[in-house]
């Protein structure tokens, strides 16, 4: 099996088999939805085909020119497709189901991303150094079935994919005589296991993002802020917890991550507005700017919590328990007490006052990682991340 027999088998066919399981399975299903599900399939394995393509191309500059005009326009449409036909299929699925196909299509996209990145150098490395003649036939290694690769229905073998993983590495080192091919198709798998293998009960943690979205960063000093706004607002104290309640009503309509993130987001808006309005009106004009303000900081950690969904399973995900043990969580207390006991308990009166205070609180979380955590890229750049999120709408 070539290398082009190899994407199409091991990614496509391993990886999308269970989107098309599942429109032949569920018969529940409208056609509709089966069509959306057709879409996204299509979509996605476009991304794929770009690559399979490309390496017909002998010329490295104009392969490298096929993958700038190509890969990233249809990457943009791929993703366009995605979040306008995941919600359709996912009307017929149950809860776990539906952040299982999320999860497969985000995590193809990714693994889209991972081996085209710098313009497909990996695929034109891969054909200048034999890897198209010399991967040879993996006939001989462990069979795997692809119908459990993250189908909803089923949970799938990591044990029996590390196996079909290994001898397809083994048996590329010892055809080629070059290592590269080798290399690149370990670290192609490797990063396809990160995502097919990865402990569910780390990914959805809940204290996990609890923790991420936890006081947005700063520490216990929101529900006093909250605290202190009902009560510069007392006289409407009850229509605004009743205008809570609906808000929060609101926002559950939708769910995180099933949901694409742009339409997310813009859910939260229209959701807070008119809880913003009320709070407008009755506070008095220097603490105007902070219902918006403290919205605009949510919109941003949810931003956060898409973009680096991969880096929090991965990266994040494996220190989650020693995180929540009773000495890091002491010393993230200590931190914020320490970073916080200069400021007074009155709410700042401008967005600038607000960000002086109570941003380096935020890097009491980052200081928690670093000083708990087994340091990798994926974490480090989420700890980046983090720090950005809570910085932007401060620099808006």
């Amino acid at each position: 099996m070539r290398w082009l027999l190899f994407i199409a088998t091991v990614c496509l066919g391993l990886c999308l088999v269970e989107l098309r399981r599942l429109e032949t399975n569920d018969v529940t299903m409208g056609r509709e939805a089966k069509l959306a599900q057709f879409k996204v399939r299509r979509c996605v394995m476009g991304l794929f085909d770009i690559t399979i393509h490309a390496k017909n191309l002998k010329n490295a500059t104009d392969a490298r020119r096929v993958f700038v005009s190509n890969y990233n326009s249809e990457k943009e449409e791929a993703e366009k497709c995605v979040e306008a036909n995941i919600p359709v299929v996912a009307q017929f699925l149950s809860e776990d189901e539906k952040r299982n196909y999320n999860d497969t299509v985000r995590a193809l996209i990714k693994v889209a991303d991972q081996f085209n990145e710098n313009d497909g150098e990996r695929v034109i490395l891969f054909a200048e150094h034999g890897g198209l003649e010399c991967s040879g036939s993996y006939d001989n290694c462990p069979h795997f079935d692809p119908d459990y690769i993250l189908n909803p229905k089923t949970k799938m073998n990591c044990t029996e994919y590390r196996k079909f993983k290994d001898c397809v590495i083994a048996t590329t080192q010892n055809n080629c005589t070059s290592n590269i091919p080798a290399i690149i198709i370990k670290d192609y798998l490797n990063f396809l296991e990160r995502f097919l293998c990865t402990n569910d009960k780390i990914i959805r943690n809940k204290r996990s993002l609890r923790r991420i979205v936890r006081d947005l960063g700063m520490g216990e000093k929101l529900p006093h802020i909250k605290k202190k706004l009902m009560s510069a607002c007392q006289e409407q104290e009850g229509k605004l917890n009743k205008s809570l309640d609906k808000m929060q009503e609101c926002i559950d309509e939708k769910q995180i991550f099933i949901t694409p993130r742009d339409v997310y987001i813009a859910h939260l808006d229209l959701c807070s507005k008119p809880i913003i309005k009320e709070l407008d009106d009755c506070l008095p004009e220097q603490f105007r700017y902070l219902p918006k303000f403290l919205f605009k900081l949510v919109d941003s950690v949810v931003r956060l919590l898409y973009d680096d969904f991969y880096e929090i399973a991965v990266g994040l995900g494996p220190c989650v328990s020693k995180l929540n043990t009773p000495e890091s969580e002491q010393d993230y207390h200590a931190c914020i007490h320490k970073v916080a006991e200069s400021n007074d308990d009155e709410i700042p009166e401008s967005k600038a006052e607000f960000c002086e205070k109570f941003l380096p609180i935020t890097k009491c979380f980052t200081k928690q990682i670093n000083d708990t955590c087994k340091h990798t890229p994926d974490l480090d750049k989420f700890s980046r991340d983090y720090i950005k999120a809570m910085e932007d709408p401060c620099n808006a």
